[in-house]
């Protein structure tokens, strides 16, 4: 099964150099081809494949000698993921985007690798130290290197040569994603929100302000914008940790999971909720449960968006439409069971997922891990 890790490196002065070197010409070599891409539909209202467009690397070598300073394979990778770009594009997705020069950069080579106990190697770079003790058994399929404000990263793509798990056969669960609770599962579990933005929001307002008056060019606010970004690294991995541990603890202990397919786009036009809501990471926590689902024999489900989890009394499922969120305790008109908001809707969640066909709007595409 397809695996990765991702850890920080430690690369000397000449190799940071040579790096950086690499992410240029990549970004030359996928900015070049999805230009002529653009020429190439204008003038022939077509698009070619990614073997045509391999072909334009040894014409831009013969211009560019320079690009013979790098690993080939990672020229090769650049245009690769153009050709997905442009599937993604034709699946509806939005149109390639020129690759910028500043912000995270990132390559990715496939070939020569090694992986020892504290270095990682890539081609021409060389051994390059990491952060973590790796598994020196691992053979990767890829590696990625990227940077961002100064700090190194590589993701190392493996095989662990295992099947999908069979199902583990645990009980199943139903669960509501908030904003005041980030999740709450159907048997009363609260996984709560730790509001990781609100924790950093005023040394960010600090460093906002800073920027915004000092000198565009000059070295010292480009020194704040490094220490501005870091600080929003920061923010993004501790989510992503926190996610991570919520996410294998529920796919762990359960066999059945049941979420809802949120409009989290939809949601974020509320302008008072839509910090709130890209602080929990929603996309992210479904990301995460459904690959993490193969891992360990959980079966994911997804009931659909319009589907009245909350509304409706998970006992007698009469619907309550004057619900507000501002309500988060209320009785049922009907049965008078006092529900909680959030635990009423994971229920509801739960049995909704494996209703009848036809009875509830379940997302069938989603039903199998």
């Amino acid at each position: 099964m397809e695996r990765a890790i991702k850890t920080r490196i430690y690369p000397t002065n000449e190799q940071q150099v040579l790096i950086n070197k690499t992410f240029g010409c990549c970004r030359f070599v996928y900015n070049n081809a999805l230009q002529r891409q653009i020429v190439r539909h204008t003038q022939e209202q077509r698009f070619v494949g990614k073997y045509e467009m391999c072909r334009w690397i040894t014409e831009m070598k013969l211009q560019y000698e320079w690009l013979y300073e790098v690993d080939h394979r990672a020229i090769q990778q650049a245009i690769f993921h153009l050709e997905s770009a442009y599937k993604k594009f034709f699946k509806g997705g939005g149109f390639p985007k020129f690759r910028k020069k500043h912000g995270k950069q990132r390559y990715t080579t496939n070939s020569a690798m090694k992986i020892e106990p504290h270095y990682v190697r890539v081609p021409k770079v060389g051994l390059i130290r990491t952060y973590e003790k790796l598994d020196e058994t691992i053979k990767p399929n890829s590696i990625t290197i990227s940077m961002q404000a100064g700090i190194y990263f590589a993701s190392i793509q493996y095989d662990d040569g295992k099947d999908a798990s069979a199902p583990n056969g645990c009980s199943s669960v139903g669960i509501d994603l908030g904003i005041k609770e980030l999740a709450t599962l159907s048997d009363g579990t609260v996984i709560h929100n730790p509001k990781h933005t609100k924790k950093h929001e005023e040394k960010i307002k600090k460093l906002q302000r800073k920027l915004a008056q000092q000198k565009k060019g000059s070295n010292r606010r480009n020194i704040t914008k490094q220490k501005l970004t870091r600080a929003h690294i920061k923010i993004a991995n501790n989510r992503k940790d926190y996610l991570h541990k919520a996410t294998t603890m529920i796919t762990k202990s359960y066999g059945y999971v049941a979420i809802e397919n949120l409009n989290v786009n939809g949601m974020r036009k509320n302008h008072s909720l839509a910090k709130s809501i890209s602080d929990c990471g929603f996309y992210e926590f479904r990301r995460q449960l459904e690959y993490k689902s193969k891992w360990y024999g959980c079966k994911i489900a997804v009931i659909g968006i319009f589907e009245p989890s909350s509304k409706a009394c998970s006992v007698c499922g009469h619907i309550k439409h004057d619900l507000t969120l501002a309500d988060r305790k209320w009785c049922c008109e009907k049965c008078k069971t006092k529900h909680d908001r959030d635990i009423n809707a994971a229920r509801n969640i739960l049995s909704f997922s494996i209703a009848p066909t036809g009875s509830r709007e379940v997302d069938a595409k989603k039903q199998g891990s």
